[in-house]
C-alpha cells in the first residue's frame, strides 16, 4: 500500500512537471509568435480587398510585358489569357510598344503581407488554394494528417526504424503541424532533445487551438518556397506567381507537383541552377500522386522536355530582368498619391532596369536612385522613391544633400531675366578669371564652344558654364545673390566670393530641389505675359542636352526639362515639368571614396529613367501649360 502511494505520488509529480513544462513552453512561444503569426494568418484581410481603379488612358503607350507582369500581381480574378481576350479591342500592337485605344481600368496590386524587406507574401484563404495542393501535400508529406493530433507516432516509429536500418537519418517523422511549428515558432533549427520536446508540445497545442483546415491554411501561407529575383518567397500564392506568373487557381496538376517538389529544398531543387534535380523529383511526386488517385493520367499529364525548356528560359529571363523585384517595392498607394499603382510599378521597374545596366557598365556598387513626383493643382501627396529600401525614405529625402550641378542654371537665368536680361541678348564665351580672397578662380567649360558670343537662350539650352558667371558679374553678384538665396537654402555668402555656386556646387536635399523648382516654375508662369521665361527656352528637349539620348517616341513633345551633372559624375539629375506634374530624378554615388571619373551624365542616366517611365506609364502626353500651376482669374 505504501509503495502504491509512492508510485501514485511520483505519477502526480511527473504529471505536474510535464504540465509545468507545457505551460512554460506555451507561454514562451505562443503569445508573441502564435497570436501575431498564426492568428494573423487565419484572420488577415483576404486578397479580395475592395479594389481601387487604376486607369490606362486612351492614346497612351505601354509595354505589354509590363502590363502582363502587373496583371499577375493585381487583384484581377481572370487569367492573363482570359483578360487579354476580353480587352483585345483596347490595344493596338506596334513594334516594341502598344497603344491604348480606349480608357481601361486596371485593378490595383495585391497587398504584400510580408513585413520583411525583399520578401513577398499574399495571405489567402483555403478557398483560394486549389485542392490539388493540399491533397498533394498531405499525400506526400503527411498521409495521416486528418487523423493524428499533431504528432504521428506511427510515422515517428517508421522513420526511426528506417534510420536504424541505414545507420543514418534517412527519414523524418514530422507532421505538417510540426512543420508549421518549425517554420513559425521555433526560430533556430538546432538538433536538441529540448527543442524536439518544445516542438511536440506546441504541435499538440496548435491542434487544440486550430482546425485542420486552419492549420493547412497557415502552412500554405507561411512556408518558405525559396527565392527568386532577390526576393524571399513565402506561401503558395507567392510561389505560384514567382515560379509560373500565375495565380494558384490557374495552375495545372503538374505545375502543382513542381511546387510541391520544391518544398523539399527550394535551393537544392532551384529551377535556375538545378532544374534536372527538380524535374526528377517532380516526376516522382506526380507519379506517387497518380498512384494515390489524386491525379489522373487520363487528364493530367507530366511535362515533356519541350515544356521544361520553355519554362526554364522564362524563369531565367525573369531572373535577369527582375520584374517581380520591382513589384515588391511598389508601395501601398492610397487614393491621394500622385502616382497610381501601375505608374509606380512602371517607374520602379525602369529604375532598377537602368540601375542594373549602369552598375554592370561602370562596376560601381554604391549607386542609388531617388525620385520625387508631385501632381499639380490638387491635394495629392508627393510620390517619393529611394532604391535603397532598407534605409529610411524620409531621411534620404529631407536630410541627405547632394550637389545640384546644372540644375542651378534655370534658377539663375530666372534671376537674370528679372534683372532685365532677355533670351536674345548676347554673352561672351571666352575664359573669365575672378580674383577671390581664396585666390584666382576660372570656371571650366564642359562643352566645346566655337562662337565668341552666344545668346542667353543658347547658353541655357546647351548648359554653358562661363556665360552664367559672366552674366552674374555684369548684373552684380549682390543682386543675383538676393534672387538665388530665396530658392537655395544655405547659399554661401557673399556670392562674389563663392561663385562656383552658380555652376552647381551648392548641396540640396531632394525635397529642397523640388521646392526650389516649384517656386521658380510658379514664378516663371506668373510673369510669362511680361517677359520670356526659362520654361519657354527649356520646353523643347529636342534642342537641349538630352537630344542625343531622346527616344523617337518622345521627340516633338513639349515639356520643360533640365539635366544636372556634378564633378566626376557623382550626382546625375533630371527635373521635368509638363503642366500636370513636376518630377525630380537623381542617380548617384553615395560614398565617393577613391573617386574616379564615372563617365555618368544626367542625360544618360536620370533622364533615361524619366523617359522610359514617361513614355510607357499609360498616360497621354499632356499639353504644356501653366494653367494648373497658376490658375487664371475668373
Amino acid at each position: 500500500m505504501k509503495l502504491f502511494k509512492i508510485i501514485l505520488l511520483l505519477i502526480f509529480i511527473g504529471l505536474g512537471l510535464i504540465s509545468y513544462r507545457c505551460y512554460v513552453v506555451i507561454q514562451t512561444y505562443m503569445p508573441q509568435n502564435l497570436k501575431t503569426g498564426l492568428e494573423s494568418t487565419v484572420n488577415n484581410e483576404r486578397i479580395d480587398a475592395e479594389p481601387v481603379s487604376t486607369n490606362l488612358e486612351e492614346g497612351s503607350l505601354i509595354n505589354f510585358k509590363d502590363l502582363k507582369y502587373y496583371h499577375s500581381f493585381s487583384q484581377e480574378k481572370n487569367s492573363w489569357n482570359q483578360w487579354q481576350t476580353q480587352h483585345e479591342q483596347n490595344f493596338a500592337q506596334n513594334g516594341n510598344y502598344t497603344k491604348v485605344l480606349s480608357d481601361l481600368a486596371l485593378l490595383p496590386l495585391l497587398n504584400n503581407n510580408c513585413q520583411d524587406v525583399f520578401c513577398w507574401q499574399i495571405i489567402s484563404g483555403i478557398e483560394d488554394i486549389p485542392s490539388v495542393f493540399w491533397q498533394g501535400l498531405i499525400g506526400i508529406e503527411d498521409f495521416r494528417f486528418l487523423h493524428h493530433q499533431g504528432v504521428d507516432l506511427r510515422s515517428i516509429l517508421r522513420a526511426l526504424l528506417a534510420d536504424l536500418k541505414e545507420g543514418r537519418m534517412v527519414q523524418g517523422g514530422s507532421t505538417l503541424t510540426q512543420q508549421v511549428v518549425k517554420n513559425l515558432l521555433l526560430e533556430n533549427n538546432e538538433k536538441k532533445i529540448s527543442r524536439k520536446i518544445n516542438e511536440l508540445i506546441l504541435s499538440l497545442y496548435i491542434e487544440l487551438v486550430f482546425s485542420k483546415q486552419e492549420i493547412l491554411e497557415i502552412y500554405f501561407n507561411e512556408v518558405f518556397w525559396g527565392g527568386l529575383q532577390g526576393i524571399k518567397i513565402k506561401g503558395v500564392y507567392s510561389a505560384s506567381l514567382f515560379y509560373f506568373n500565375k495565380k494558384p487557381r490557374f495552375l495545372n496538376a503538374y505545375e502543382a507537383a513542381i511546387l510541391t517538389a520544391l518544398l523539399k529544398g527550394p535551393q537544392y531543387y532551384s529551377p535556375v541552377k538545378h532544374i534536372d534535380r527538380l524535374k526528377e523529383r517532380a516526376d516522382l511526386i506526380f507519379k506517387k500522386l497518380v498512384e494515390l488517385n489524386l491525379f489522373s493520367e487520363k487528364v493530367d499529364k507530366p511535362w515533356a522536355s519541350k515544356e521544361w525548356k520553355i519554362w526554364e528560359e522564362e524563369i531565367k529571363e525573369r531572373e535577369r530582368e527582375k520584374p517581380f523585384f520591382a513589384i515588391t517595392l511598389v508601395p501601398s498607394l492610397e487614393k491621394s498619391s500622385s502616382l497610381n499603382s501601375y505608374e509606380s510599378y512602371v517607374l520602379t521597374r525602369k529604375i532598377y532596369e537602368l540601375l542594373g545596366q549602369v552598375k554592370e557598365r561602370t562596376k560601381l556598387k554604391d549607386l542609388a536612385v531617388k525620385v520625387i513626383y508631385q501632381k499639380i493643382g490638387s491635394q495629392f501627396s508627393s510620390y517619393e522613391f529611394y532604391s535603397k529600401v532598407e534605409r529610411k525614405l524620409d531621411r534620404s529625402m529631407s536630410e541627405e544633400k547632394h550637389q545640384i550641378g546644372s540644375l542651378v542654371k534655370p534658377l539663375a537665368y530666372s534671376v537674370f531675366f528679372d534683372l532685365g536680361k532677355r533670351p536674345n541678348d548676347l554673352v561672351e564665351t571666352a575664359e573669365i578669371k575672378l580674383n577671390l580672397i581664396s585666390g584666382e578662380w576660372a570656371p571650366k567649360e564642359a562643352h566645346d564652344i566655337t562662337e565668341m558670343k552666344v545668346t542667353l537662350e543658347e547658353a541655357l539650352l546647351k548648359s554653358f558654364n562661363r556665360p552664367v558667371v559672366r552674366l552674374a558679374q555684369e548684373l552684380g553678384f549682390d543682386k543675383v545673390e538676393t534672387g538665388l538665396a530665396a530658392r537655395i537654402p544655405r547659399l554661401e555668402k557673399p556670392l562674389q566670393e563663392f561663385p562656383a555656386q552658380l555652376l552647381g556646387s551648392s548641396e540640396l536635399t531632394l525635397r529642397e530641389v523640388m521646392a526650389a523648382y516649384q517656386d521658380v516654375l510658379t514664378h516663371e508662369c506668373t510673369v510669362k505675359e511680361e517677359r520670356p521665361t526659362v520654361i519657354d527656352i527649356l520646353s523643347n528637349p529636342d534642342e537641349s542636352t538630352v537630344a542625343t539620348n531622346m527616344d523617337e517616341l518622345l521627340k516633338g513633345h513639349k515639356y520643360f526639362g533640365k539635366t544636372g551633372t556634378t564633378n566626376l559624375g557623382k550626382d546625375n539629375w533630371y527635373v521635368f515639368f509638363d503642366g500636370q506634374g513636376i518630377g525630380v530624378f537623381w542617380l548617384g554615388i553615395e560614398s565617393f571614396a577613391g573617386a574616379r571619373d564615372t563617365r555618368l551624365f544626367g542625360s544618360s542616366t536620370a533622364f533615361k529613367i524619366f523617359q522610359n517611365f514617361y513614355i510607357f506609364r499609360g498616360r497621354r502626353y499632356p499639353l504644356l501649360s501653366c494653367d494648373l500651376l497658376v490658375p487664371k482669374a475668373n
